[in-house]
């Protein structure tokens, strides 16, 4: 007789921001029409309803993923994406309602921000095999 801890629950929620390259390589589903307007240069503006699979879409274009997808190696792809979701950078810590009125909470908050930024680019660089030192840039001499 099986235990149950053995099942998994399929009522527990997966947001592509956790999702591995090959669990998005192999769940992604390419029914968008404008798909190919994603991976264009420019700007886009891209609008859908909750669960229609925009983040998907964005981690789809991960680096990783499109290592998998098309077998070539990180330097052979077309472009670099880096998917930055921000539901999870604004901080309301309890110590900040001291500063309400003062606006040093919204600048502690935008370095939070661009730390979570920094953190997430560097991430996405260590996730695709990139190694260290290669991440450390050297002045020029002068």
């Amino acid at each position: 007789m099986m235990g149950i801890e053995q099942f998994e629950n399929p009522f527990t929620v997966t947001t592509p921001e956790d999702m591995s390259a090959e669990d998005t390589v192999s769940l992604f589903v390419d029914v968008f029409t404008d798909f190919p307007k994603v991976k264009d240069p420019g700007h886009l503006f891209l609008h859908g309803p909750r669960g229609s699979g925009k983040s998907m879409m964005f981690r789809y274009l991960m680096p990783d993923c499109q290592c998998m997808k098309t077998g070539a190696q990180i330097k052979n792809l077309n472009f670099f994406a880096i998917y930055l979701p921000i539901k999870t950078t604004y901080l309301r810590l309890a110590e900040f309602e001291r500063l309400e009125g003062k606006h040093a909470s919204v600048v502690l908050n935008e370095h939070f921000m661009v730390a979570h930024f920094l953190d997430m680019i560097l991430a996405s660089f260590h996730d695709i095999g990139v190694p260290r030192t290669m991440l450390i840039w050297k002045r020029r001499k002068t």
